[in-house]
């Protein structure tokens, strides 16, 4: 409890967000719900003659863009195909990038696998969908298209992410580390203007929640973000899980990561372990759980250290701070004594300087201040620092 006091106080002193900054949240984009429960067989009639239910045609007009069309017009080729070649599926993943918004080189390669091809779909690598994004790469995320409607993709090998699986007629079953969608998933996207937002909510919400987020979160490549930032980004991630949270649970979640997207992806993975499926709402005493738990913590110090793994000086000198400082947010300035406390020798003044810069540069530490002065970081990161020495004393003897 006393941690959710401290995350207030930080909640607290970072204030409102900007009217601009919400613009950007996913409650800004609605979610494109089915208003009627169709099969896609009424999808693919639709692109057969060009008749749609009364009550659905209003939703599946499309908007007037050359990309909605095309796609429109690969998906009719497909319906009237006996079976799916793999020019075709090239075809329909240029077809559905374009649709989505992807602008750059993509692939127009097609390989046979099992009952189908599997291509690449670039638009979807997006890092609010975690487990797509870490799967895909500059070559793009994994697109199968089976040959027929019965057609299913072969099993993914263990250490492998999802794949992409479409026909138009499909109706997906439960296949293990494979994403369905269908013709139904793209025409009720036509009128939309959040065309890839909404497709990757609708692959999202199919997703294992144990499987959503890699543990190797460096292979998202994400780009240093401010606080609010990253807030944005951790409400997109649940969003497009369809995961429901209550409270101040995202804001809390950057305090106790000290706002490092690795650590804060690390945090929203174990929380999403520990709830096990979509249920009730989750918040902030589920986040502190999960932040408390010994498996985030085993990962968080691992990628707080790894920059100063085999860096003596440097680890004992951050032994030697936190241990001057005590306390999330404590002064560090006598670190110096600390060392001796401990039986090393400190750093002559300026290698000392360097090294608290340094850590400094890598969030071990803040500061410096406009009196020189280094902190324990003020954050959840700095309560995991001052636990993340097995043996204090030992990292700074060997200062000697």
């Amino acid at each position: 409890m006393a941690r959710q006091f401290d995350a207030a106080r930080y909640l607290l002193d970072v204030g409102p967000e900007s009217s601009a900054a919400l613009e950007r949240i996913p409650q800004a984009i609605p979610r494109r719900e089915l208003g009627i429960r169709r099969s896609p067989l009424d999808a693919v009639v639709w692109l057969e003659t060009g008749s749609a239910p009364p009550e659905l045609l209003a939703r599946w007009a499309p908007a007037p863009d050359r990309a909605a069309a095309e796609l429109i017009e690969v998906l009719q080729v497909m319906v009237e195909a006996s079976q799916v070649d793999a020019g075709l599926a090239v075809r329909f993943a240029g077809a559905l990038d374009a649709f989505l918004g992807h602008e750059g080189n993509r692939s127009e390669a097609a390989t046979e696998l099992g009952d189908g091809f599997e291509t690449r779909l670039h638009a979807v690598n997006d890092p609010r969908l975690p487990c797509l994004s870490a799967t895909g790469d500059d070559e793009g995320v994994p697109l199968w298209v089976g040959r027929t409607a019965a057609s299913t993709p072969p099993e993914r090998p263990d250490g492998h992410g999802p794949v992409l699986w479409f026909h138009p007629e499909a109706i997906p079953a439960k296949v293990e580390r494979a994403l369905g969608f269908n013709a139904l998933s793209l025409v009720e996207l036509l009128p939309d203007q959040h065309r890839l937002v909404n497709l990757l909510r609708h692959l999202g919400a199919q997703v294992s929640l144990a499987q959503t987020i890699p543990e190797a979160t460096a292979t998202l490549r994400l780009p240093a973000m401010t606080s609010v930032q990253l807030s944005h980004y951790a409400s997109w991630v649940l969003d497009v899980l369809d995961v429901k949270t209550a409270g101040p649970l995202v804001d809390m979640g950057v305090y106790y990561t000290g706002g490092r997207p690795d650590l804060l992806l690390l945090l929203l993975r174990e929380l999403l372990q520990q709830a096990g499926g979509r249920g009730p709402e989750l918040g902030p005493g589920e986040l502190t759980d999960a932040w408390q738990s010994s498996r985030f913590r085993d990962h968080s110090v691992r990628s707080l250290l790894q920059p100063i793994h085999a860096d003596v000086r440097a680890r004992g000198v951050l032994a030697a701070a936190l241990e001057a400082g005590r306390a999330p947010g404590g002064d560090v300035t006598d670190v110096g004594v600390a060392i001796e406390l401990y039986n090393g020798a400190a750093p002559a003044e300026p290698e000392l300087h360097e090294t608290l810069e340094r850590l400094a540069a890598l969030g071990l530490l803040e500061g410096p201040d406009l009196e020189e002065r280094y902190r324990v970081p003020f954050s959840g990161v700095g309560t995991i620092l001052l636990e993340a020495f097995d043996d204090v004393e030992a990292e700074i003897a060997a200062l000697r």
